[in-house]
């Protein structure tokens, strides 16, 4: 397994696993849904800040990240939100309230993050050397806090982001907020 910095070939991997590490129903329209909230933004915009694992060369994972929250959600208002619009209304308002949400965590913790990871990957130590490289380049550019959503069922994850000492901030029904100084 090796970590190496995303590279724009590497777009349709990061957004088959995206679409794959989805625990939910899908459908084409989810799917577009999905790759919309968790994928198209980081590597469009910050490309940079993006890291994948893979194995030989195929991608089974990834860690984007935003450096700035305020930057993020004005580029994603302006540029993503009206997708979101036309293809479910009530994801457009979800967004909007969680933009909301955030944009109060983000005051101290002012970046955040989206991993995911092929099952057959997992649970071998590359989540948490992802996030530590992805950690380090945001503390080198000066970044003090990250924060992230994760779903409040997701157990596993919830207890992988403790370990890697995340607090929990926030829990809301469907997500607990998490963060961490840098």
């Amino acid at each position: 397994m090796k970590i190496r910095k995303y590279q724009a070939d590497d777009k349709d991997s990061c957004q088959r696993i995206c679409l794959e590490t989805f625990r939910g129903k899908r459908s084409p329209k989810t799917d577009k849904i999905l790759l919309l909230l968790y994928n198209d933004y980081y590597l469009e915009k910050e490309p940079l800040n993006a890291f994948v694992l893979t194995d030989d060369e195929t991608v089974c994972g990834y860690i984007l990240t935003s450096e700035s929250f305020p930057e993020y959600r004005e580029i994603f208002i302006n540029e993503y939100l009206s997708s979101l619009k036309k293809l479910s209304l009530r994801q457009y308002l979800l967004k909007k309230i969680s933009l909301f949400i955030e944009g109060k965590i983000a005051k101290r913790f002012p970046s955040h993050l989206h991993i995911d990871i092929l099952s057959p990957y997992t649970g071998k130590g590359s989540g948490s050397e992802m996030l530590g490289l992805a950690l380090n380049a945001l503390r080198e550019k000066g970044v003090k806090g990250i924060f992230l959503g994760v779903g409040s069922n997701n157990r596993k994850a919830v207890k992988f982001y403790l370990k890697q000492g995340f607090r929990k901030k926030l829990r809301l029904p469907s997500v607990i907020y998490m963060v961490k100084e840098l």
